[in-house]
């Protein structure tokens, strides 16, 4: 799971679940970075293009709930599909 990282110059196969989400107007994050991270894992990356970096950080300028809600959502539902319930 990330939320923010830029990993275009790191792209590999992944031997791990994983779900990476991205906010579309990152002010730290190119729009080219993304679009690499997507080319490469498309099927588990989820650009939130009207937001900026921090939008899932309750309190910070750029926190938008709708996304922030969205993004908590296909985060749980990943845990639940991936991590074993005790």
């Amino acid at each position: 799971m990330s939320f923010y990282g830029d990993y275009a110059t790191e792209l590999d196969e992944l031997h791990c679940p994983a779900i990476l989400l991205f906010a579309g107007k990152d002010e730290y994050i190119t729009r080219e970075s993304v679009g690499a991270v997507m080319e490469h894992h498309g099927d588990i990356v989820h650009v939130y293009p009207d937001n900026g970096h921090a939008f899932m950080r309750d309190g910070d300028p750029s926190f938008e709930p709708l996304a922030a809600a969205d993004a908590r959502a296909r985060l749980i539902d990943f845990f639940n599909e991936h991590l074993e319930h005790a």
